[in-house]
């Protein structure tokens, strides 16, 4: 099924704009300036020249025409339902992980500046991300600074 013939993809979009209108910010999967990345397994996760782009991008061919800002989801250690000491390890994951992971970045963002609108949040994580090797990676730390008037 292509994007175009997803049931009620008309009504989402317009309810994205009205939130977008009420000043609020929806992180989504169907974003259109953020995707994936991945870090190498034996990468310095902490160091964003290690990231490139994810491996679903990778094998499509992705060339990042500066227009995208990407976003961890490979190579992931999550939590396993088998139980409280149990952990699993994901080589790929997809934007559905990356949503979560830049949501929380907006919600530090706001708890340090509530007045940030959605348009704001959009420039200065796309203005505090940091270069790697497919264009740039969002720096979640560089971003609450900013929003908090740091940077």
């Amino acid at each position: 099924m292509g994007l175009n013939s997803w049931p009620n993809l008309d009504e989402w979009k317009q309810l994205i704009q009205l939130a977008r209108s009420e000043g609020i910010y929806v992180v989504h999967c169907g974003d259109d300036y953020w995707t994936g990345a991945a870090c190498p397994v034996l990468g310095d996760k902490d160091h964003p020249a290690s990231y490139e782009a994810c491996a679903f991008l990778r094998r499509q061919g992705f060339q990042n025409d500066g227009n995208w800002l990407l976003v961890p989801i490979d190579n992931r250690t999550t939590s396993h339902f088998r139980g409280n000491t149990a952990y699993i390890f994901d080589c790929e994951g997809g934007t559905s992980w990356g949503a979560p992971f830049l949501a929380g970045a907006v919600a530090l963002a706001i708890q340090v500046n509530p007045l940030l609108s959605p348009d704001q949040i959009r420039e200065y994580l796309i203005a505090t991300a940091a270069a790697c090797k497919d264009g740039k990676i969002v720096d979640p730390v560089a971003f609450v600074e900013k929003a908090a008037g740091l940077k």
